[in-house]
């Protein structure tokens, strides 16, 4: 089936498994950042077995402003920084041709500091509740978890012979993860429950705000008014070549769930507008 042949104007439309969920190379942003932390846990495993786990290992429970930003690549443990690293890439990998690396970006830092400020302040205020440690950026891969379920909500996947949508996976998973640090400390983990949250809020609250329609042309008491084109001079529809070399190119990259509501209209358009000239 080619790519004209398809309703790309159904959100809902679900794309084959293979492709969406094929192992792939992570871009760039996502790259350096699964890079940050692996070499912050090497380094912070060697000067902890030098110092015999004393000065070096501040960082990984941090205190006030420095901790709100460095419990992100605080973690000695093995296994905490395997799950960061994969948690990144599964997320990150597939976010980053939807926002782009700046983007993505931006949104680590933000959750980032939400999260670390969300943590230390609910500690200062009961230490009680943050006997659970923040030692890798929670806020933030709750944050990208919120992102990709909204996302991939009509993605199809299979686990274990069971198919469901990447949405409710990935809230699955992230429910998973809460209940284990709950079973684990309990009240003490209100804290790091909380860095979860903020993060999730601050980062989902960024992308509302960023997909709003910015409304230029016009102020209060005015209206714009649109250019007119004169009618000769007009493009026919029906004589329009579709331009979608990086629509193409973008599916083959990186499947067509990757695709944003506008680009998916755009590839709706080239394909009404062929097939207008075939007819």
């Amino acid at each position: 089936m080619g790519w004209q042949e398809r309703d790309y104007s159904d959100q809902t439309y679900r794309e084959r498994l293979s492709a969406a969920w094929a192992v792939a190379r992570p871009p760039r942003v996502t790259l350096a950042l699964m890079i940050l932390h692996g070499v912050a846990f090497v380094i912070l495993l060697v000067l902890s077995a030098r110092e015999g786990g004393g000065p070096a290992l501040a960082l990984v429970a941090p205190v006030d402003t420095v901790g709100v930003v460095a419990h992100a690549v605080a973690t000695t443990s093995l296994f905490t920084a395997l799950f960061v690293v994969l948690a990144l890439w599964s997320l990150g990998g597939r976010l980053e041709p939807l926002l782009g690396g700046p983007r993505l970006l931006g949104y680590y830092l933000l959750g980032t500091a939400a999260g670390g400020a969300a943590y230390f302040g609910t500690a200062r205020a009961a230490a009680l509740l943050a006997t659970g440690p923040l030692d890798y950026p929670v806020g933030v891969l709750a944050g990208l978890c919120l992102l990709a379920a909204r996302a991939f909500r009509h993605e199809r996947v299979h686990v274990l012979g069971w198919a469901t949508s990447a949405g409710r996976l990935y809230a699955i998973l992230a429910a998973i993860v809460v209940g284990l640090e709950v079973v684990r400390y309990g009240p003490g983990g209100a804290a790091w429950l909380s860095a979860a949250v903020a993060g999730a809020a601050a980062v989902g609250l960024a992308e509302e705000v960023g997909r709003r329609p910015h409304r230029t042309g016009h102020r209060r008491g005015r209206r714009s008014v649109r250019p007119s084109i004169p009618e000769d001079d007009a493009p026919h529809p029906l004589f329009e070549t579709p331009d979608i070399d990086d629509l193409l190119a973008k599916i083959s990259r990186s499947g067509l769930g990757s695709l944003t509501p506008a680009e998916r209209q755009r590839l709706e358009d080239a394909r009404r507008a062929l097939r207008r000239r075939i007819e």
